[in-house]
């Protein structure tokens, strides 16, 4: 494995900032939701897999080194061909593990999105800034991307609704609860 400066993948090859989860934990529960998808387990040459469920594996795990003895590592997937009854579509994922679908219209989108318990995150891949802020507007998640689903900006605050979490990180809401307020209440004249 080598870091090409985005993150861990192949070595030799350009790869984004996913990497290797923490502990088995993250990686069975990321692998039973991908699995669910598929229909079999994710490792080693599951780009082959088209069973199951009728998700389509886009990489194969054992390129990025999954799958080798005793490494609690899963490889980034994508999962093509899914649909919104999936378990990778309707739970919360931690891992480097995302389902595409494909749907009729923005409308149709934004219904699918906000038909979840879960409101972390959700992004969107656009050339238009104004039909993102609009739909963005329209999604019930605590934190909203456009051409990108990987950054965290401490200026901005980031929170989950619904079931995703209470309360709020970085920005100066996250940080206020790091602090100690003291009130002062001084009456000058008797």
């Amino acid at each position: 494995m080598a870091d090409n400066g985005g993150g861990v993948g192949p070595a030799g090859k350009p790869c984004g900032v996913s990497g290797p989860t923490r502990g088995a934990s993250s990686t069975s529960s990321s692998s039973w939701l991908a699995a669910g998808a598929v229909g079999t387990g994710m490792g080693a040459g599951t780009d082959a897999v088209t069973v199951g469920a009728g998700a389509r594996p886009a990489f194969n795990g054992a390129d990025f080194g999954e799958g080798r003895g005793g490494r609690q590592y899963l490889a980034p997937q994508l999962l093509l061909d899914v649909d919104h009854s999936m378990p990778v579509m309707r739970e919360e994922i931690f891992g480097p593990v995302a389902g595409i679908m494909k749907v009729a219209s923005d409308e149709a989108a934004v219904t699918l999105i906000n038909d979840s318990k879960f409101g972390l995150t959700a992004a969107i891949w656009t050339g238009d800034e104004a039909a993102a802020l609009a739909i963005g507007n329209q999604v019930q998640v605590g934190t909203w991307f456009m051409n990108r689903c990987d950054y965290l900006d401490p200026a901005l605050a980031w929170v989950g609704v619904k079931d995703s979490g209470r309360g709020c990180t970085l920005s100066t809401i996250g940080y206020e609860h790091l602090t100690r307020p003291k009130s002062f209440h001084l009456r000058t004249r008797t």
